[in-house]
């Protein structure tokens, strides 16, 4: 038997220190099933934030909130005004004071057609309306070709 394990009256191991505190056992339920902080909380009998610190004791890296410019799993919010002058709706990415744009119609444009296809292109919409982002009316184009399509139209 293990440091901090316990034998039951049914010869099972239990842990006398909770769970969380096993950087193992909580980086298997976090990363490898995923479960949210929420969750393992409710699972361990504590808080979010007991949680959300152990994971930091562990340097299991966090998901979700918080994740800095340049880091995976950024949490974007659809900006306040939800379009620029320009026509176009943006979604907005705010952290620690500094935040970050991008265009709907080029995040659409990447689901729709891969980054590979989208990265250096300008995305032009077919039928000039800006708001409409189906994959029909999106076509990823090199920039000076969108002007000579733009002013043909």
């Amino acid at each position: 038997m293990s440091a901090g394990q316990q034998t039951t009256l049914n010869g099972d191991f239990s842990h006398s220190e909770p769970r969380y505190k096993d950087g193992d056992w909580l980086e298997k339920k976090y990363i490898d099933e995923r479960l949210s902080i929420g969750p393992i909380a409710d699972i361990c009998g504590v808080s979010g934030s007991t949680i959300w610190r152990w994971l930091k004791i562990h340097d299991i890296p966090i998901r979700g909130k918080g994740h800095p410019k340049g880091r995976e799993n950024p949490q974007w919010q659809e900006y306040a005004c939800s379009t620029i002058s320009s026509g176009y709706r943006v979604w907005l990415n705010r952290y620690h004071g500094e935040q970050d744009t991008v265009k709907v119609h080029r995040l659409a444009a990447v689901a729709w057609f891969g980054l590979d296809a989208v990265k250096g292109k300008v995305i032009h919409h077919k039928n000039g309306f800006k708001l409409d982002n189906r994959e029909s009316n999106l076509e990823p184009t090199n920039p000076v070709n969108h002007g000579r399509v733009s002013r043909r139209e």
